[in-house]
């Protein structure tokens, strides 16, 4: 009995761990920011699809009554994109502090519309649905079987996180495999994040496929940034070398010319 415990506790740890990770994993990248003054490198419309996230994935946890921190999680996540986003119009788009602050304020009620219709529409959809006149806000549409909406908020989900983690690869391609403008300290924890979450859901009483795809991928995804700057790293090291081998040979020669 106490082996059972302990192994359902388990899962709980490590998606509260990864709920706080994939909550302010931001924060580093928003320092690394404003202690640059500098976001070259850092898409801003992955900052404004990762935003988007948090308007079908608010609604996915919330029809579904799911743990309070789940659906506050989105909205910190959504805010903090947000925030990077207003950073890279000011820094990489010559975007007054007040254009930008406006920018981001309207974007963000506007998100914060969008979900909240999203929310309403689950509800009043199921009442046309199922031919009643009153709506019920106690019990939402997963409560009462119906579950192709929320698989469609996840899936919506999925495609705004994965296509904003698309973005980086087009600015590594250009930079044949450096990663800049992206803070080292965001991706671990990011990383860490769905990882933590990923074996919670392994762990526990039922699987969520699409949950797990969603974190394999953006744990690939990042894993293949850092690969590709390590590669990099090891190119960009080794053609130094040589060159400072080639330069101090040719010095040694100059010297041997001049005695």
């Amino acid at each position: 009995m106490e082996n059972s415990q302990q192994y359902s506790i388990v899962p709980t740890v490590l998606a509260t761990l990864g709920t706080i990770l994939l909550s302010v994993q931001l924060v580093p990248q928003i320092w690394y920011n404003w202690r640059r003054h500098d976001t070259e490198g850092l898409p801003a419309l992955m900052m404004l699809l990762w935003a988007l996230c948090a308007v079908p994935m608010g609604p996915y946890f919330i029809v579904q009554k799911a743990n309070i921190s789940l659906q506050i999680q989105p909205q910190v996540f959504a805010t903090l994109n947000l925030l990077c986003w207003g950073q890279i119009l000011t820094y990489s788009h010559a975007y007054g502090r007040l254009k930008a602050t406006a920018m981001v304020v309207s974007t963000a009620a506007l998100f914060g519309l969008l979900e909240l219709l999203t929310v309403l529409a689950a509800q009043v959809g199921w009442v046309l649905a199922s031919n009643r006149t009153i709506v019920d806000f106690t019990q939402g549409p997963f409560q009462r079987g119906i579950t192709w909406p929320i698989l469609l908020l996840g899936v919506l989900s999925v495609v705004f996180i994965v296509g904003g983690l698309l973005m980086p690869y087009l600015e590594v391609w250009k930079r044949r495999g450096r990663v800049v403008g992206i803070s080292w300290l965001f991706l671990g924890m990011d990383m860490l994040g769905g990882l933590c979450s990923l074996l919670a859901l392994m762990l526990g009483a039922k699987f969520d496929i699409l949950g797990g795809v969603m974190y394999i991928v953006v744990i690939a995804l990042e894993a293949g940034l850092c690969l590709s700057h390590i590669v990099w790293r090891q190119r960009h090291g080794a053609k130094e070398t040589l060159n400072n081998a080639s330069d101090l040979s040719v010095d040694r020669s100059n010297d041997v010319e001049t005695v």
